[in-house]
């Protein structure tokens, strides 16, 4: 029976507690409310022209201002041109340093040496080709007569000339 009583037994403790903490808790405090009040400094005014001078500190930024970046990273060669100088289309305004550009410049000139040797090859490949062509369109284009099987093995071994017969002709053809 006492198992069935704990629960309960520890709800009360926790009731018993609250209420005694509300009942001792200390009684805020009354705050009144107070008007505020600003201190004003009052001038005189006369009717005249006055001109505002005031002390201004900051940066200006031109409305053309562009981020340049390169597209291979390396250090700062030379820089001729000034911070605020005017400049034109094609001036220089930043060269990296050669040690910088020198290996990879050999590299893509080495990759443009080699493309133009393969566009050179394939040239070469394309007139052989050509020519190729040309003469196998001669072979087709010469007479029948002179393209006949004995006029072409007389001297070939395969297959014996005695053992050939002439491949039977179509007939004509009707309209």
């Amino acid at each position: 029976m006492s198992k069935r009583l704990i629960p309960f037994l520890i709800i009360a403790v926790g009731i018993a507690g609250f209420l005694l903490l509300k009942m001792t808790r200390p009684e805020p405090v009354e705050v009144s409310a107070t008007e505020r009040s600003w201190r004003v400094d009052v001038q005189s005014v006369e009717p005249g022209t006055h001109t505002p001078v005031l002390a201004l500190y900051g940066e200006v930024l031109a409305p053309e201002q562009l981020t340049v970046t390169a597209t291979l990273a390396g250090r700062i060669g030379e820089r001729p041109v000034a911070e605020g100088q005017r400049v034109s289309a094609g001036d220089l305004l930043v060269a990296l340093d050669d040690a910088d550009i020198g290996p990879a410049l050999a590299q893509a000139e080495a990759q443009v040496a080699d493309l133009e040797a393969q566009i050179r090859s394939e040239q070469v490949r394309y007139r052989n080709d050509r020519a190729a062509l040309a003469s196998e369109q001669a072979i087709l284009k010469t007479p029948a007569d002179n393209c006949s099987a004995p006029a072409l093995w007389s001297t070939a071994t395969w297959p014996p000339a005695k053992l050939w017969k002439p491949p039977p002709t179509p007939p004509p053809a009707r309209s």
